[in-house]
């Protein structure tokens, strides 16, 4: 699929990759869904987890972006570095951090919140113009990155990332 060029087409492929996601979980077993099949022990449902917690710290990002205030990335707790080596290691920590959070939560309650996190993410992107999802220049802390890079990596292209692992690690349904 080409890189949407408008705010309408960034909703519709947010909402068909979520889709797509919807599908493929619909069709994995009980089981399937919080087995340990996944690299470094995670499950369908720890995937799931991730997926949201990200979207959620995207939605923070963003709606504070659209009250004009600068955004640290990621967390009070992990906050990103300048330097690119450590931002990966913050980043991975981060991950790990979030996974240990939620590997004990059920499958309803993770489906539920992944569900939930994609439908407010929709309802901050209706909310910005063009050019807060366009312009690399419109929100000073991406420092010439457009929102919209952002939003793709943790949104459509992030469903893409982690349904592409499970339909190797799980198969394809």
């Amino acid at each position: 699929m080409p890189s949407p060029k408008t705010k309408s087409e960034v909703l519709q492929a947010a909402r068909d990759a979520h889709a797509e996601m919807q599908t493929y979980l619909a069709s994995l077993t009980p089981e399937q869904r919080v087995a340990p099949l996944l690299d470094d022990g995670w499950s369908v449902k720890d995937s799931l987890a991730h997926i949201a917690a990200w979207e959620k710290m995207t939605i923070g990002w963003l709606e504070a972006s659209l009250r004009g205030e600068y955004v640290k990335r990621f967390t009070p707790e992990f906050i990103q570095p300048d330097d690119q080596a450590d931002a990966v290691r913050v980043m991975n920590e981060l991950n790990n951090h979030l996974f240990e959070q939620n590997r004990n939560r059920s499958w309803d309650d993770v489906l539920a919140d992944f569900n939930e996190s994609h439908q407010r993410i929709l309802a901050v992107i209706a909310r910005m113009s063009e050019d807060d999802i366009f312009n690399p220049q419109r929100f000073a802390w991406r420092k010439g990155s457009a929102a919209i890079d952002m939003i793709a990596a943790n949104t459509y292209g992030h469903y893409k990332e982690h349904l592409d692992w499970m339909r190797q690690q799980v198969g394809e349904k």
